[in-house]
């Protein structure tokens, strides 16, 4: 992630949920992706957007039959998505 980016990308998404649900990553996640390659060329910003939901009493992770998602909060990641590029216009 470029500094610059994910500043502005928090600095957007305050505008629209409470700090308290914005929170960095602890450590690294080793999913596979290919935003690393995308941003070799072009700055940019990833983010997760936490949709889980418990079932009976567990929240499960992905490729499990129990895994389960929260759809009431879908619409936050092109919320904070089309915020950021407001923003980053208006500069």
């Amino acid at each position: 992630n470029d500094a610059k980016m994910v500043e502005g990308f928090r600095k957007s998404a305050l505008k629209l949920f409470p700090a308290e649900e914005i929170k960095d990553q602890e450590r690294p996640a080793m999913g596979s992706e290919d935003a690393a390659f995308f941003q070799e060329k072009i700055p940019g910003c990833y983010f997760y957007l936490i949709t889980l939901q418990e079932i009976d009493g567990s929240v499960h992770p992905l490729h499990n039959s129990k895994f389960s998602v929260n759809e009431s909060v879908l619409y936050r990641g092109p919320a904070a998505m089309v915020q950021a590029a407001m923003d980053w216009l208006a500069e």
